[in-house]
Parts: structure tokens; C-alpha cells; sequence
């Protein structure tokens, strides 16, 4: 079972299901960069926890989390090699041309983005009270909820007067801001924003890969898709408050940030991409190739259970599914039929259930031609 991680308490349960029915258990989380005093979250199980006799394998990106790992007194020396430097297997895409150009044309036609000579992107990092309706009060508390209200109250405000303030004065009738909400994100915050043509909120279900493509410069306040902005040479600039900044994802010290309207204007108006190498020796260390993915499946075939940890009737893959769908189902009432009488389209379960309705349309564009690139990867490795 691969899933992004088990450090709450809510996701601990698929650590304690791989535990109790002897499955393999891989974390490979979509965000993988950490201010150095949060790694220790990256590896821990049940908020307070190890993860290392729970996992067997995990995937690390940036060089801080393998020395990290590497320097650990507090994980056993024959569990270290569980922890792989293999890379961002999320960037993949993104770093494929002919992968993440697949819903271009459908993209552009969608929010009639050809009447626009420049676009503009922001993608949203900001979680409003809803996101957290259900999150059991141990996790609150582990991470510290009250601070990271107080620093997304902060920051949103900050945010706010500086976009409404370029979009009243300085966007023209030829360009336009779109703005891509937080995939937890299910108020309608940025719907109210704005009434300008020139300001679109993206649906939810969006793929960001598809969403920086498509735009000419990504703005936003600590996003990794910054990362992904500078894999396609898009230049980024990030919206922020000093007061903050000590603590900052360690990605942020190669950001052009703005911590005034005046700055902001600056780096939209330069002329010079300013690009960071996403390769340097304190972030990817030479692992940020489109490679990642295939690195970790490669690792992932060649896990082998150990005798004391196969049951004595292993599960099918449809036992299986049908394992986690149940769980699913009576913990969170993941019925396909509630995505149309859920009562408040402003929840996550709605959100969750489109994502969820959405995937045999994103097996439909993406299947064929990934197959295609990863068939035409193998062939030219093995030449």
C-alpha cells in the first residue's frame, strides 16, 4: 500500500491495517520539503511515534532529510535503508513536456484563456476553518493549529491587499489572474474576492501541473509547486511577511519574495526569469531528472515479505480494495451517489468525492500516453 503519510492520528490507521494484515507499507508523500525543525513529522507515526517498524519503505527528495535520517540516533541502523533518496516522484510530470502538455487544448478552452496575451497564477496555500471540521483534537494539537491560524490569518490579509491592489490597478484587459484554491481548501473565499472579468477561480479538481503550464508567471506564498514552476522555467515570486520567514520551507531560499506591493511589482516587471537550479546541492542533489517515479517503483519490486510477516492467507488485490473501501466508507460515507445530495457543496466530502468521480476521467488522458513514456524510458535504459 503506498500513501502519503501516517504522522496523524486519523492516518495512522493505514499503518496499523499494513501491520495487521502484513502488507507492505510505502510513504510517499506529494510534499516532501521541510523547514529542518519539521522533519522529524516526516518520519513519525501516530503524531509522536517512529514510523521505522510500521514502513517499509520511504521515499525522501531534498539532501537535509537523508542526512537527517542518515545522522538519527533514534532509528535503528538495519531500518535506516528504508529512507531513499530517490527524488520527487510529483514532479515528474512537470518535468516531462509531452506529459504535462496532455490537457493544454482542453485547459485553454475551458477558461477561454486565448483572448489573453499574458496569464498570471496564484496558487493558493491558505486553509480556512472548514478544512479542519473532523480533524481529531490530538492532531490540533500536535501541530500546533492555533500558530498556523494565526500565520494564515496573517499572511491571507497581507495577500489579499496586495492582489486586489494589482488586480484594480496594474492587470490589463488583455491579461488575467487565475487563482487555484488549496485542494483542502473548500470555503468560498477566493469566489468572493473578486468580481473582476479578469480574475478566474480554477475548479478544485484542477491538476496543478495542467494550472502552471498553462500560465506565464506562478505567484503564491510557500507552495512547492514553485518547484514546478522552475522545472518548466516559469518565473515565481511569493507574497509574504517577514515576521515569518525564519521558518520558512527550505525551498523559500531561492524565491523571489516580495514582502511589500512595491517589490511584488518589481519581480512581475523584471525582465529576467531569475530560474533557480532546482539541482543544486541543498535541494534535489542531481535527483530531479523526471526519474523519480520509475526509482521508486524499481525499489517497490523488489520488496520481498519476509517469512515471519506472511499471513497465512495473504490477501488478493480485490480482498484488499475491498478492505480499504469498507474502511472508507463506514469512516468517511463514501457513497458515489452523495456527490449529488450531500446537502453543502462547501465541504470536504464534497471535494473528496469529486476527486474521487474524476478519476476515470484522469485514467482516460493520462494512461496511454504515461504507458507510452514509461515503455520508451525502460527501452532507452536498457540500450
Amino acid at each position: 500500500m503506498v500513501v502519503g503519510q501516517i504522522a496523524e492520528s486519523a492516518t495512522s490507521k493505514y499503518g496499523a491495517f499494513c501491520k495487521k494484515n502484513s502488507i507492505h507499507l510505502v510513504i510517499n508523500t506529494s510534499e516532501p520539503i521541510s523547514a529542518e525543525k519539521k522533519l522529524p513529522i516526516r518520519l513519525a507515526y501516530n503524531t509522536n511515534d517512529s514510523n521505522q517498524d510500521i514502513i517499509s519503505l520511504q521515499t525522501l527528495a531534498t539532501k537535509n532529510s537523508h542526512t537527517y535520517v542518515k545522522e538519527n540516533k533514534n532509528i535503528n541502523a538495519l531500518n535506516k535503508n528504508k529512507y531513499k533518496l530517490v527524488g520527487f516522484p510529483r514532479t515528474d510530470i512537470s518535468y516531462q513536456k509531452e506529459l504535462r502538455t496532455i490537457e493544454e487544448e482542453r485547459f485553454s478552452s475551458k477558461y477561454n484563456l486565448g483572448r489573453f496575451n499574458k496569464t498570471f497564477l496564484f496558487v493558493s496555500s491558505f486553509l480556512f476553518e472548514d478544512a479542519f471540521v473532523g480533524v481529531p483534537e490530538k492532531d490540533l494539537e500536535k501541530w500546533d493549529y492555533s500558530s498556523f491560524r494565526k500565520k494564515t490569518s496573517a499572511l491571507r490579509d497581507h495577500t489579499v491587499k496586495i492582489l486586489k491592489k494589482f488586480i484594480l490597478e496594474e492587470l490589463n484587459d488583455d491579461e488575467v489572474l487565475l487563482i487555484k484554491k488549496h485542494p483542502w481548501d473548500c470555503s468560498d473565499f477566493w469566489e468572493n474576492f473578486t468580481a473582476s472579468q479578469n480574475c478566474i477561480v480554477l475548479d478544485n479538481t484542477e491538476f496543478i501541473t495542467t494550472c502552471i503550464n498553462a500560465s506565464d508567471i506562478i505567484i503564491h506564498t510557500y507552495s512547492t509547486s514553485a518547484i514546478e514552476a522552475w522545472i518548466m522555467n516559469k518565473k515565481t515570486v511569493s507574497i509574504f511577511l517577514e515576521e515569518y520567514s525564519k521558518d520558512n520551507i527550505i525551498h523559500m531560499q531561492f524565491e523571489n519574495i516580495a514582502y511589500d506591493y512595491e517589490t511584488f511589482l518589481e519581480i512581475i516587471n523584471d525582465s529576467s526569469p531569475n530560474i533557480p537550479d532546482v539541482n543544486n546541492d541543498i535541494l534535489f542533489n542531481g535527483t530531479m531528472d523526471g526519474q523519480a517515479t520509475l526509482r521508486l517503483a524499481q525499489i517497490i519490486n523488489e520488496l520481498k515479505p519476509l517469512e515471519s510477516l506472511i499471513p497465512k492467507r495473504p490477501p488478493s488485490y480485490s480482498r484488499l480494495i475491498k478492505l480499504q473501501l469498507d474502511y472508507l466508507s463506514k469512516n468517511w460515507g463514501l457513497r458515489k451517489y452523495y456527490l449529488d445530495t450531500f446537502p453543502n457543496r462547501n465541504s470536504k466530502l464534497y471535494d473528496f468525492m469529486a476527486w474521487e468521480n474524476q478519476k476515470s476521467i484522469v485514467n482516460r488522458t493520462y494512461r496511454k500516453p504515461i504507458r507510452k513514456f514509461v515503455k520508451a524510458t525502460l527501452k532507452a535504459k536498457k540500450q
